[in-house]
């Protein structure tokens, strides 16, 4: 049996790298390519990974089908919450020979609550 390419589906939360979860950095970290828009890679522009600025389903089915599995890892960098109205959900199903495991980030409503002093 042949090994699957990991695809670490990350929500970057706010958007600040500060506030990325500990497991999502850990993801990101783990990653030797990114994969997201401009505004999400931006906080790695000096990192040493191979970066892909794109969010179009069929550019990323591409790039994984082109990963070696024995040697890649693929982070794709995803806005919003990762379980609810998200790249995350599109992109799942579209990479069937990947092991697609997500990561939450903070989430917009946690984050707007916290700044507003408000309980949700």
């Amino acid at each position: 049996m042949s090994q699957k390419l990991r695809v670490n589906i990350v929500g970057i939360g706010p958007g600040n790298p500060d506030l990325l979860t500990g497991e999502a950095r850990q993801a990101i970290a783990s990653s030797n390519i990114l994969i997201g828009d401009k505004r999400m890679l931006a906080a790695f522009a000096d990192s040493s990974k191979t970066v892909y600025d794109t969010i179009k389903t069929s550019a990323i089915a591409e790039i994984a089908a082109q990963a070696q599995p024995e040697k890649d890892v693929l982070a794709v960098l995803v806005s919003g919450d990762v379980g609810f109205f998200s790249l995350a959900k599109t992109i799942s199903g579209k990479l069937p020979d990947c092991e697609c495991i997500r990561y939450c980030g903070i989430s917009s409503l946690v984050y707007f609550s916290s700044k507003l002093q408000l309980s949700w």
